[in-house]
């Protein structure tokens, strides 16, 4: 998790001065020292300083540990089950890797080697798959084996924003389907696969997908609330990479009307007066 500053806009309005003075233009005015030093003072009092707000943002990227799973709030997983570590992915027999790529097995658990998911050290040593190194991976399940996710859960309560993106990273004529899950709810589901028109430069926004931007969009979650990404391979030898890139942000109020009437219980404060000082300070007491 990171917490982000998130310039909050201010608006001012200036009255409009008149162009010259009598000096240079006997046409117009004498310059008036009293009005300027009145505008100077409505300017000093109408000038609000903008307030640094901080963002609570979860990155699967950022936050990623090659050791714990679960971590923090994320988790990868095969089914229901969370992945096992290992140290160097090439012992697994999966792929092999000029230098050890630590990432995360199903293997002990499920008796095969998939679902694996990693943050890529080097690329592949062989083929020229689409990921660069710090890029997140998961190779996805084979059809016996549960289906490759990561999951989010909720540490606050509030309204959340989740963005993200994937793309098939090989070109071997595989397909695999993807899935947003709020809880056991559908919110967005799409498809990656050979010959698509995405990749690492131009990948599939889970926005874009069969629910539109709306239902990732202001969600409401409370503690322990669960967003999962779901990978489902489409045929008997469709499992592959598939890059993926995850964020999660808790929303926060950017004005104190945002806190009034109850507002402030969407954005996860205990009160009314702890959403206001948030807005007034940056200070988040969530």
């Amino acid at each position: 998790m990171r917490i982000l500053n998130r310039h909050l806009l201010v608006a001012l309005v200036v009255p409009t001065l008149a162009v010259g003075c009598g000096d240079s233009n006997p046409a117009a005015p004498a310059h008036d020292d009293d009005h300027d030093g009145a505008l100077a003072t409505t300017l000093t009092l109408a000038l609000r300083t903008a307030v640094d707000a901080p963002a609570v943002i979860y990155d699967l990227q950022a936050d990623w540990s090659d050791v714990s799973n679960p971590n923090g709030v994320w988790s990868l997983n095969g089914g229901n089950s969370n992945l096992v570590p290992v140290a160097d992915l090439s012992t697994t027999g999966i792929d092999e890797w000029d230098i050890p790529q630590p990432g995360f097995t199903g293997q002990p658990i499920f008796g095969d080697i998939t679902p694996v998911w990693f943050r890529s050290t080097i690329p592949l040593a062989n083929g020229n798959p689409d990921f660069q190194p710090g890029d997140i991976v998961t190779h996805t399940s084979r059809p016996d084996v549960p289906n490759s996710n990561v999951t989010w859960t909720s540490d606050l309560d509030g309204l959340i924003d989740i963005v993200g993106s994937v793309w098939a990273t090989r070109e071997l004529g595989r397909s695999n389907d993807w899935f947003v899950y709020l809880n056991d709810q559908l919110l967005t589901s799409g498809t990656v696969s050979s010959g698509d028109p995405f990749d690492r430069a131009n990948p599939f926004p889970l926005d874009a997908g069969s629910g539109g931007p709306g239902p990732l969009k202001n969600v409401p979650v409370t503690l322990d609330d669960v967003v999962k990404l779901e990978f489902q391979q489409l045929y008997g030898f469709g499992e592959d990479y598939v890059g993926v890139n995850l964020t999660i942000t808790m929303a926060s109020p950017t004005t104190k009307d945002d806190c009034k009437n109850g507002g402030w219980e969407q954005y996860g404060f205990r009160n009314q007066g702890q959403c206001v000082r948030f807005i007034e300070t940056g200070k988040d007491s969530r």
